[in-house]
C-alpha cells in the first residue's frame, strides 16, 4: 500500500502532516495553479501552490503535478510545502512559488 503525504513546514519549524484525498490541476483564463484537498489531526484544509504566470514557471508547476501523478500508486508520496505563518490556517493555505520552498519526495512503498 502507498501513502500521498502533504506536510505543511511552519515559521516556527513545526511540521503537519496530512493525508491527500485529490489533488488537483486548475487552469482559469488569469492562471494555472496545483490544488489539493487533505485531511489531518487539525481537519481538512486546501492547499493551492502557485506560481507566476510566465510560461517557465508555468510550465515546471505542470511537470511536478504529473510527477507527482505518476508515482501515485506505485510509491509513496510526499509534498513538503514551507508556509509563512506560525500555525496552519483553519481552511485553506496558499504557498506562492516566488516565495516558499515546496518539495517532492518519493520513496518505494
Amino acid at each position: 500500500m502507498t501513502t500521498n503525504t502533504l506536510a505543511l513546514h511552519t515559521t516556527d519549524d513545526q511540521f503537519t502532516k496530512f493525508d491527500i484525498t485529490v489533488i488537483s490541476w486548475v487552469q482559469n483564463k488569469a492562471n494555472r495553479y496545483i490544488e489539493i484537498s487533505a485531511t489531518g489531526s487539525v481537519g481538512q484544509l486546501l492547499v493551492s501552490i502557485i506560481s507566476p504566470t510566465t510560461a517557465e514557471p508555468q510550465r515546471r508547476l505542470s511537470e511536478f503535478h504529473d510527477k507527482f501523478l505518476s508515482g501515485m500508486g506505485r510509491l509513496n508520496m510526499q509534498i513538503t510545502a514551507y508556509i509563512n505563518s506560525a500555525t496552519i490556517p483553519a481552511n485553506s493555505v496558499e504557498v506562492d512559488l516566488t516565495k516558499q520552498l515546496v518539495y517532492l519526495i518519493a520513496t518505494p512503498a
